[in-house]
């Protein structure tokens, strides 16, 4: 697994990220993730409806880092370190999303410049721009983080489905 580098991320989000400052996270939360959020940081911007928090909140085992108004939450597994997505649906099983904190917000910013800005700003009924957008998102996601891609079930996957069938 090739894990992006601060600079990638940073490249991918332009001035969108904001560091986390080191007071307001959880003294038990791992020593990579904490870096991680507090010089490199979460997005500032919306993609897609998933919006980053302001102040990563520590729930159990989970590290809350994102949300929806629906109120589906990403969390950082702290056992393991992998993003998870917890559904608002009481029923749904937690869904894998990516196997770190840096290849979240690095597929997210993909997601957001490679597929869905690409998209809605080339709106047409042809299908074929979808295909290759998302060909290409799942292949970078293949190399960078194989897990995330490995099971239909999972989160990326199941939003590339999404847009494929629009």
């Amino acid at each position: 697994m090739a894990a992006p580098t601060a600079v990638e991320i940073r490249q991918i989000w332009g001035g969108e990220l904001r560091p986390i400052p080191p007071e307001v996270i959880d003294s038990r939360v791992p020593v990579a993730v904490r870096e991680f959020l507090t010089t490199v940081g979460l997005p500032t911007k919306k993609a897609q409806g998933i919006r980053c928090t302001d102040v990563p909140v520590r729930a159990g085992d989970y590290l809350v880092v994102a949300d929806t108004r629906d109120k589906d939450l990403w969390v950082v597994d702290l056992t393991g370190g992998q993003v998870d997505l917890i559904s608002h649906f009481a029923d749904e099983p937690v869904r894998f999303v990516n196997s770190s904190l840096p290849l979240f917000v690095f597929s997210l910013g993909t997601w957001l410049r490679d597929v869905w800005e690409f998209l809605t700003a080339n709106p047409t009924e042809d299908p074929e721009p979808r295909i290759e957008a998302t060909d290409r998102f799942l292949a970078v996601l293949a190399e960078r983080d194989p897990a995330a891609v490995a099971e239909e079930h999972h989160f990326w996957p199941d939003m590339v489905n999404g847009i494929l069938w629009e």
